[in-house]
């Protein structure tokens, strides 16, 4: 209750209230400062995080689009050549063996190649090692050969001297089958002699051979050029120059798209948790500014009751000019906005999130 001594000048308990509520929203607007200085940190991390997370997004969308022009370009570059060549613009023979598949076919061709051959270079004094190396090196070249013929086949354009090339290549090709063939049949007619012999020492009848060493020599060049011939079809098959070339933009396109899933679904990510914090932070905030309006109107109700109550043991009614005044009661500068800036890493300036996600926290 006021005092007589309040009856005209400033009412000294109306300013007590008034400090008393000034207090009290400091409290409050302390107490939501404390607890989002954790909520703040968490939203700049984020929020740095997402743009550096959008940066990186973005260089991988340039890298997409540059490589889908490109794409797009070689495409339209054979489309024409096709058109020059009376193919239509399609790309039926786009499809053509898988690599995995080729080099498969390609090592069990390889593979066969040793066995084929090592047996005629038995006939050499050399030891049974540096004959299966002698063996390996020619089923490489042998192979490889019709790997590198087989590319040579599917070139659009070929210069004279390389026809030349693959041309003394094949032809030494067949000739090293050939005498393959014929060392072999040597090795097997002084074998088949040799036996001969023996069965004469041992009073035994002479054995027959199956078929004769000519016969099987003209079986085992046979058997080697049917080697080299599918060895050299694979390859023409899996080197279509077409297919080639639309592969190499292809690939770098499909490793471009496949770059860019991680960081877009990790801006999304991002994005969905700063869109929470901040709405975490938001509804915090509109929380202890509904308080602090609760408590100035408790505490301006306080001070209208002491008003009415000064006047009442008045013995002048007439109203002062204390009272024709508006209480002030001072509102908490941090809790009139919630700021929404975050320091930028190294330095000094600030950075505010867009005003799309503004709208959506309902800042």
């Amino acid at each position: 209750m006021p005092v007589l001594g309040e009856l005209e000048i400033f009412p000294h308990g109306e300013a007590a209230l008034e400090r008393s509520a000034e207090v009290v929203l400091r409290r409050i607007a302390r107490d939501w400062a404390a607890s989002d200085i954790r909520l703040k940190e968490q939203y700049c991390a984020i929020l740095t995080a997402l743009q550096a997370a959008e940066v990186e997004h973005a260089k991988r969308e340039v890298e997409v689009i540059k490589h889908r022009n490109a794409h797009e370009e070689n495409l339209t570059a054979i489309a024409a050549l096709r058109r020059t060549q009376g193919r239509g613009e399609n790309f039926p023979d786009e499809a053509r063996l898988h690599p995995l598949a080729y080099g498969a076919l390609m090592l069990a061709l390889f593979i066969g190649e040793i066995p084929l051959n090592a047996i005629a270079f038995q006939i050499f004094p050399e030891s049974l090692l540096l004959n299966y190396v002698i063996t390996f090196a020619l089923a490489v070249a042998m192979v490889g050969g019709a790997h590198f013929l087989g590319v040579f086949l599917m070139m659009e354009r070929r210069s004279r001297a390389l026809s030349w090339l693959m041309l003394v290549w094949v032809v030494t090709s067949l000739g090293v089958i050939v005498g393959i063939g014929l060392v072999r049949q040597g090795y097997l007619t002084a074998l088949h002699i040799q036996l001969v012999e023996e069965a004469r020492a041992a009073g035994e009848a002479a054995p027959r051979p199956l078929i004769s060493p000519t016969m099987g020599t003209i079986v085992f060049v046979l058997i080697n050029l049917l080697l080299y011939a599918v060895a050299t079809v694979l390859s023409s098959f899996s080197h279509n120059p077409l297919a080639v070339r639309i592969r190499t933009t292809a690939r770098p396109l499909q490793r471009s798209l496949e770059g860019r899933a991680t960081p877009r679904k990790r801006v999304e990510e991002l994005r969905t948790a700063l869109h929470r914090i901040a709405a975490v932070r938001q509804k915090v905030f509109d929380g202890a500014v509904e308080m602090a309006h609760e408590e100035r109107k408790r505490f301006e109700e306080l001070i209208q009751e002491y008003r009415i109550g000064n006047m009442e043991v008045r013995v002048d009614k007439t109203l002062p000019p204390a009272f024709r005044r508006v209480p002030e009661i001072a509102f908490p500068g941090m809790l009139k906005a919630l700021d929404w800036e975050c320091p930028s890493p190294g330095d000094e300036q600030t950075v505010t999130p867009g005003a799309g996600l503004k709208r959506e926290i309902g800042v």
